[in-house]
């Protein structure tokens, strides 16, 4: 059995610059490059998007962007 998701701290260089909270398809900028729920940034898979925050995944650990 996989162990739970934890929430981590942001990853060091990784930066949330922009949310484009469209209801049907919310788009986060992050490092300068947009992604759309589902895409990946390097090792990390975009997995939600909110008004404020964004939600990246990779290797069991979930790590929350949020704008500054």
């Amino acid at each position: 059995k996989a162990p739970p998701e934890t929430a981590s701290t942001v990853p060091k260089g990784i930066r949330l610059q922009g949310i484009v909270f469209d209801p049907i398809r919310p788009s986060a900028m992050i490092n300068g490059k947009t992604l759309f729920v589902g895409e990946m940034f390097g090792e990390f898979r975009l997995v939600a998007v909110d008004r404020g925050s964004a939600t990246l995944v990779a290797g069991g650990q979930t790590n929350l962007l949020t704008l500054r």
